[in-house]
């Protein structure tokens, strides 16, 4: 396959990598503790130059993949995000997927 039909279907040195994460908030936290805690999501991943997608309220559910650009997402970028909710206090559980294809999940 030609490197511009790669390109334009995501696949070889353009395939793009992503994962899931799964969390559940502590019931006991109030509104303008998760608002905060939505703020400091943000910042966080963004900081790493990647997205979310997905939600919820106190059971989340979000897709993580790069915001800008094509790169994948980094083993050493989900450990950041995995460190991250694992020291924050307002976060009860949480698991992480494995990088898998954003644009081709396996089905």
């Amino acid at each position: 396959m030609k490197k511009r039909l790669r390109k334009k279907r995501h696949v070889g040195e353009f395939q793009e990598f992503g994962f899931y994460i799964c969390l559940k908030m502590k019931p006991e936290l109030t509104e303008p503790e998760l608002d905060a805690w939505w703020d400091d999501l943000i910042e966080t991943v963004e900081g790493l130059n990647l997205g979310l997608g997905g939600g919820g309220l106190h059971e989340l559910v979000f897709f993580c993949s790069r915001f800008r650009g094509r790169a994948p997402v980094t083993l050493d970028e989900r450990e950041a995000i995995s460190r991250w909710l694992a020291q924050d206090r307002r976060v009860g559980s949480y698991e992480l997927g494995n990088l898998v294809d954003a644009w081709y999940p396996v089905k």
